[in-house]
């Protein structure tokens, strides 16, 4: 019975013990350290862990965590910059303390314990913070802020790192998240900054708005001018479609046309042809029918002439016959028979030589009908031939302008 309840004695006093630690011992974390005052010299915690009594120490811790700071300057609270322009920024700081003992012991007694509450370290700090960006905008327009944004950053980590290193923390990084030209109407007119930068805005805002109208025109006009390009380029080619559509019609009528004309071509030809064989067939008998009468006329000819010199032959013998005769009488006649003689005899002369004369003319006058129908018939082959070169030439005038119509 003693020794159990010597067990629970011991069981107690080690569970209280064990408590008492638990209440009395403090362990550092990785981000988080601590300070002990008090009773005793000050010991800084990182990483290790001590005593704390109550009543006889008291503890500062000190957050180790890299801590965002964000300042906000806007509106009326604008910065303003070398230009004398209004801008809306907003920065945030990354800031921490070291893990140094120095470090620690200087943020705990700086802060406290403002490292654990971002917002009442920012409230802190602000005052340091929007002063340093202030001074930097002070010295730069608003364009190089906006093209040099990393410049501009740099410059503002530069300025606060030696105010905060004073104060044992470290910046870390600085970021420029927002950044934009007040709005007009926090210029004050009265105010010498306000009215130089409303001055400046005004004069940037006009250009801009001519170079903006000039920007529009310009885009405008090229709008335009590739509207008309295109415009141009459409017509081009609904012209070219037109233009193939139309060879094409064309091609197709002139095909179509040349059928037709090798087909009428045909037939004329056909038709020329059966022309040409009942002209050569007219012509044929026309000229056998005149190579006849010329025969008949030659045949009538030279029965005429050896009728003519019959008569001829007869009128000399008939002529010679009187004379001789003639002469008989006028040796055995005497005066007055002679002179009756004489008389029969020019009679008988005269007779004669009007049968000559009668025989000539009919002479002639066969002569001039067997030319007559030589002439006549000769007349009738040009006029027949003629007729026919006519005929083909007019043929050939038809089939000419019915070529052209087609290809036309």
């Amino acid at each position: 019975m003693t020794s159990v309840y010597y067990l629970i004695l011991i069981t107690v006093f080690v569970i209280l013990f064990g408590v008492l630690l638990m209440v009395i011992f403090k362990h550092a974390t990785n981000d988080r350290a601590f300070v002990r005052t008090g009773y005793g010299d000050e010991i800084i915690a990182l990483n290790t862990g001590v005593f704390v009594l109550p009543l006889l120490h008291h503890v500062v811790p000190v957050n180790l965590k890299t801590i965002r700071l964000e300042i906000e300057l806007s509106d009326e609270f604008a910065v303003l910059t070398k230009d004398y322009m209004k801008v809306d920024l907003s920065i945030d700081f990354y800031v921490k303390v070291l893990a140094e003992k120095e470090s620690v012991s200087l943020a705990a007694r700086t802060f406290g314990k403002l490292t654990l509450f971002p917002e009442q370290l920012k409230s802190f700090l602000s005052s340091q913070l929007i002063h340093a960006v202030r001074k930097v905008a002070a010295e730069i327009t608003m364009a190089d802020i906006h093209h040099q944004q990393g410049v501009f950053v740099e410059k503002i980590r530069q300025a606060v790192t030696g105010d905060l290193s004073k104060n044992s923390l470290e910046v870390d990084q600085v970021t420029l998240k927002y950044l934009d030209q007040s709005a007009k109407k926090y210029y004050c007119e009265d105010n010498a900054f306000d009215a130089e930068g409303l001055s400046c805005l005004t004069k940037i805002i006009q250009n801009e708005k001519q170079t903006r109208y000039k920007i529009e025109q310009q885009h405008l006009l090229e709008t335009k001018q590739k509207d008309l390009e295109m415009e141009k380029l459409i017509i081009e080619m609904e012209n070219k479609k037109s233009r193939l559509r139309s060879e094409q019609k064309r091609e197709f009528e002139i095909f179509v046309a040349a059928n037709e004309l090798a087909i009428s071509q045909e037939v004329i030809k056909k038709h020329n042809e059966e022309k040409q064989a009942n002209i050569l067939a007219e012509q044929e008998s026309e000229i056998f029918k005149h190579k006849s009468e010329i025969t008949v006329g030659a045949n009538l000819r030279e029965k005429l002439k050896q009728q003519i010199e019959t008569d001829l032959i007869k009128a000399e013998a008939v002529k010679a016959e009187a004379a001789v005769y003639t002469a008989r009488k006028l040796e055995k006649a005497d005066g007055q028979i002679k002179i009756k003689l004489l008389k029969e005899k020019r009679k008988s002369e005269y007779e004669t030589a009007k049968i000559i004369e009668i025989a000539i003319a009919r002479k002639k006058a066969a002569y001039e009908d067997a030319d007559a129908i030589r002439i006549i018939a000769e007349g009738e082959a040009d006029k027949l031939k003629i007729l026919e070169n006519s005929k083909l030439e007019a043929e050939k005038l038809i089939e000419d302008n019915l070529k052209n119509k087609y290809q036309n």
